[in-house]
């Protein structure tokens, strides 16, 4: 799973001020011992703030957001790209980590977005370099998501940038497992630790410790 993201322009082989107050934070972790809670956000209101006993944590999602699998069935074995000896299951996690962002924001081809079509689409639009390395702003003509900056390097989108970009719906696309793939942030618990959509493993959350790189996008909803 680990091609794609290098810089500023396009994916690679990974063979405005924001702020956001830390005091809700607090909040949520005083509040541990519910399985699920009712709050009103001051950005986002009435959402479902659940609680996992299990890894105790507490976890924000405001949006809802499409999960798929570059290892599903239905495209699993098709050439990343046009590459001759890569394929959606084996290098596709940025492709399919951006297919999950558009169709979540309820895009389409106009077939429905997921990361098959989206490679096709990709591969007719000039979508890729170097065979199979995404062009993170070549998505922009299919409708609001728009490429907004690439954030290179640990720590260079901040924790509160990035939990900012949770509360308004931006998606961010973050590499990790040391700059080897790349997954979808959906929202955030205790400090530090944000949950995702990955599109490879089952992994439901990762530490922003872990997180390289960040690519932002804009939308109608988060400029």
């Amino acid at each position: 799973y680990k091609r794609q993201g290098i810089n500023a322009e396009y994916g690679g082989r990974s063979k405005g001020k924001m702020v956001k107050p830390q005091l809700f934070l607090l909040v949520l972790a005083l509040i541990s011992f519910c399985s699920s809670i009712k709050i009103e956000h001051p950005l986002v209101k009435n959402q479902t703030l659940e609680y996992s006993p299990i890894v105790n944590l507490i976890q924000y999602t405001p949006f809802n957001w499409t999960l798929y699998k570059q290892c599903d069935p239905l495209w699993a074995r098709s050439p990343l790209g046009t590459s001759q000896t890569e394929t959606i299951c084996s290098a596709g996690c940025a492709m399919s980590s951006c297919a999950m962002a558009l169709h979540s924001l309820g895009e389409s081809l106009p077939e429905t977005i997921n990361p098959g079509s989206l490679n096709n689409w990709l591969n007719k639009n000039g979508g890729y370099v170097d065979t199979d390395l995404i062009m993170w702003a070549s998505m922009d003509p299919i409708g609001q998501m728009k490429f907004n900056h690439y954030w290179r390097g640990p720590g260079t989108l901040t924790i509160p940038q990035l939990q900012w970009c949770v509360d308004n719906g931006c998606p961010v696309v973050v590499n990790v497992r040391g700059g080897s793939h790349w997954v979808l942030v959906i929202g955030y618990g205790t400090p530090g630790v944000f949950y995702v959509n990955d599109p490879g493993f089952s992994n439901t959350f990762y530490d922003y410790s872990g997180m390289i790189n960040f690519i932002v996008y804009s939308t109608d909803r988060c400029h």
